[in-house]
């Protein structure tokens, strides 16, 4: 998605600052958006569970700021890990570090941010899940990491009305990206990982035919991220933008 939103975002006028785990990453961004005559693009490559890192970040971001005599218009919380596994064999690292990615991450770059939205009257856009509302077997770390950042940005959203900050939800469905589609790689690369007692319950016939079962309709079944992205540019674009956007077809069967 961050590829995608970066460009839509430079088309639409915006100055983007988009944070990359990798230096290929940002390469593969800058190469994706290098036709687009519209917005400006600036990268930065790290890790942002690392305070220091998004030390840095934040003065990355201040220096355009200054330079460019903008406001801060919103932050896009977008980056998620999946790693799924039954909760008997699950490691309890396992959920440690998906809500170090997917929710704590989320709650220092908004508490980095938030005195310059509030500044701008900015919006903060989460993106959460279907699976935040609705947890399915296998998938309790993200969800329970997706949950947590709905309820947070719910009390978010009240607290920042007086202060004319929008904080808006994505919620989106299955879609056709590397954390959907690759669901059941990393399904069974933690089984295999398991200890040999705990993954014994369900057994190596069952899981492989579960993943082989389940793969085939992930693929079947999962929409064009772009809807997402769509989404997104609503939240980022539209003067009074929903609290909540839920793209994919997915969404009513859940």
């Amino acid at each position: 998605l961050g590829p995608r939103l970066s460009l839509a975002a430079m088309q639409a006028g915006f100055y983007v600052v988009s944070c990359c785990l990798t230096a290929h990453g940002a390469a593969a961004l800058k190469k994706h958006t290098r036709w687009t005559s519209t917005g400006a693009l600036i990268t930065f490559v790290g890790n942002l569970t690392e305070p220091a890192t998004v030390g840095r970040l934040v003065e990355t971001v201040e220096e355009v700021l200054v330079s460019t005599n903008y406001k801060l218009h919103a932050l896009v919380n977008n980056a998620a890990i999946n790693s799924p596994g039954m909760i008997i064999w699950a490691q309890p690292s396992t959920f440690a570090h998906t809500m170090a990615v997917n929710f704590h991450m989320t709650v220092a770059l908004t508490y980095a941010f938030l005195p310059r939205l509030v500044e701008a009257r900015g919006r903060v856009v989460n993106v959460t899940s279907v699976c935040g509302i609705v947890a399915l077997p296998a998938n309790a770390a993200y969800s329970a990491a997706k949950a947590a950042v709905e309820a947070y940005s719910d009390a978010l959203r009240i607290e920042m009305l007086p202060w004319g900050v929008n904080v808006v939800v994505v919620q989106p469905a299955l879609m056709r990206t590397p954390v959907g589609l690759r669901f059941f790689d990393r399904y069974l690369f933690n089984y295999r990982a398991a200890e040999v007692q705990r993954r014994s319950l369900y057994g190596d016939a069952w899981t492989f035919l579960h993943a082989r079962n389940g793969a085939e309709r992930l693929a079947a079944e999962a929409a064009d991220p772009q809807q997402t992205v769509d989404a997104l540019m609503l939240a980022l674009v539209e003067p009074r933008p929903s609290a909540r956007y839920r793209p994919g077809q997915l969404v009513e069967e859940l």
